[in-house]
């Protein structure tokens, strides 16, 4: 399936590029197709221009936005302040580039959901640990991705 949706041309890929070879299989939506173009820029290093991908944030993210928006009230939106309050910051696990539309929708989904008490800060972190120590002595992947995941938040 990787290999089907990155094949559309040389890298660097465009995020429209990706996203829509994601939505042609099956049950796969707007929402997936954004997440696979994100995992194939950060966890493949095959690079994906999200350039103009802002349009394709979606609810919860879009809400968070509108929330960060009416309390601070930035030129052109929550979304390049949020993009100009990280510009300092690399984006992981490469940290090869600055933080970008995938990370902000990301952050903006997590903060909308933390917000209205359905994500408490360090779950993913947690849940992740959990999942990758039942896997230590079975798979040096996990172990070698266990190692490399940050300790949890208390």
């Amino acid at each position: 399936m990787v290999d089907y949706i990155v094949s559309t041309k040389l890298p660097p890929l465009t995020f429209v590029d990706v996203f829509e070879r994601a939505k042609e299989h099956k049950c796969f939506g707007p929402w997936i197709g954004f997440k696979i173009a994100d995992m194939i820029d950060r966890c493949l290093g095959i690079k994906v221009d999200f350039k103009d991908s802002d349009m394709f944030m979606f609810d919860s993210p879009s809400k968070a936005a509108a929330l960060v928006y009416e309390e601070r009230r930035p030129p052109g939106g929550a979304v390049m302040w949020l993009l100009n309050e990280f510009a300092d910051l690399k984006a992981p696990p490469l940290f090869d580039r600055p933080i970008n539309i995938q990370e902000i929708e990301t952050i903006l989904c997590k903060w909308h959901s933390h917000t209205h008490g359905k994500y408490e800060i360090g779950k993913d972190i947690r849940e992740v640990r959990h999942a990758l120590s039942e896997w230590i002595g079975v798979s040096d992947t996990a172990s070698k991705m266990l190692k490399s995941m940050p300790q949890e938040i208390n």
